[in-house]
C-alpha cells in the first residue's frame, strides 16, 4: 500500500470514528436530571411529594419501532411516544418541553385523569417528542413548578 493509500484510509478511518462518536459525546453532554424515589411514594423518582414524575432509568427514554416491546415508541409520523405518571396532589399537572440541544417543534402532552394504583392515585399521560435529543419539562400544578431534564434517542 503506498504512503497516500495509508493515508487515505487513515483519513477514511478517522472520519467513520468520529461520525460514530459523535452520537455519544452528544448524549453524554445532555444533563439529564437524576433521580431518588419520593418518600411515601417510591413509584415517582423526579420532584417532591407536592408535584413528581416516574421517569425511566437515568432519565432516558430509548424508543423502539412501534409494535414492539420498550417504554418509547416511534410512530410511523416519526414522532417518538412514551407514557409517563405524575404525582400531583391537586389538579392534573401542565406539561410542557423543549429541545435544549437543538431545534425542534415543542413537545406533546396528553394528560389523563386522575387514575388508582396499588401505590396511590396519580395522572397518566403520553408524551409525544418530535426528534430525539436532549430536553427540559416543565409541569405546573397549582403554585408548585417541576423542571427536568431527560435525554430521548432512537434504538
Amino acid at each position: 500500500m503506498s504512503g497516500r493509500s495509508l493515508c487515505v484510509a487513515a483519513v477514511c478511518v478517522a472520519a467513520f470514528a468520529a461520525y460514530g462518536a459523535a452520537p455519544l459525546a452528544a448524549a453524554a453532554r445532555c444533563p439529564v436530571s437524576a433521580t431518588a424515589p419520593i418518600p411515601g411514594r417510591t413509584a415517582f423518582n423526579v420532584g417532591t411529594p407536592r408535584l413528581a414524575v416516574a421517569l425511566p432509568k437515568d432519565a432516558t427514554f430509548v424508543a423502539v419501532r412501534e409494535g414492539r416491546p420498550g417504554g418509547a415508541w416511534v410512530q410511523q409520523d416519526g414522532w417518538i411516544r412514551t407514557k409517563l405518571g405524575w404525582l400531583s396532589p391537586g389538579h392534573a399537572p401542565r406539561v410542557e418541553g423543549r429541545r435544549i440541544d437543538g431545534r425542534s417543534r415543542p413537545l406533546r402532552v396528553d394528560m389523563g385523569v386522575l387514575s388508582y394504583s396499588e401505590t396511590g392515585r396519580f395522572y397518566p399521560s403520553l408524551l409525544y417528542f418530535p426528534s430525539a435529543g436532549c430536553w427540559k419539562l416543565t409541569a405546573h400544578s397549582a403554585s408548585v413548578r417541576l423542571d427536568f431534564v431527560v435525554r430521548v434517542a432512537k434504538r
